[in-house]
């Protein structure tokens, strides 16, 4: 094998991996998101009493804080949700692996020549890419609407406080 396909098979593989090393960090950045959102809703709901529904300056922030928690949830859940589209034939992309019986993949992937399947991840590369920053907006839209959340929140739980402490 000459030097240029093997630093073109080398680059996909690094790059494919890098790529994928990505995941975890959106995925980590969800979950902490996901915590915070809970423990705030938690702390919401057993703060709060029925007899605080009538109270408008208890009650707006509140429903604001737990309205913008919601809308976190929202693009936490579309963050975290399988975006399977395309690859369509691909010997890298796992949907498409699994729509083959494992004989076909076995032969498929004999029969296959270095430059398409490199080529073909040089693809999931790219499709990868596309996961990842549509990934990361929702991450990020969900962190706005969290840090939207905290001053309504903290408002709730400071005029709950001193509304009952008397």
């Amino acid at each position: 094998m000459d030097a240029a396909n093997e630093w073109r098979s080398q680059a996909a593989s690094d790059q494919l991996n890098r790529i994928l090393g990505f995941f975890a960090r959106v995925e980590n950045k969800s979950n902490a998101i996901f915590a915070t959102n809970t423990g705030m809703l938690a702390v919401l709901g057993v703060h709060l009493q029925w007899s605080s529904l009538p109270i408008w300056y208890i009650v707006i922030p509140a429903v604001v804080g737990a309205v913008l928690l919601g809308v976190s949830f929202v693009f936490l859940y579309l963050a975290a949700s399988p975006q399977t589209k395309g690859g369509t034939g691909s010997l890298v992309y796992f949907k498409e692996i699994a729509n083959r019986t494992e004989a076909d993949f076995l032969a498929e992937i004999k029969s296959c020549s270095r430059e398409k399947y490199v080529d073909q991840m040089f693809a999931q590369v790219w499709r990868n890419a596309e996961i990842l920053t549509q990934k990361f907006l929702y991450v990020k839209y969900a962190f706005f609407c969290t840090a939207g959340a905290m001053l309504p929140w903290l408002i709730a739980l400071t005029t709950s406080s001193f509304h009952y402490a008397g």
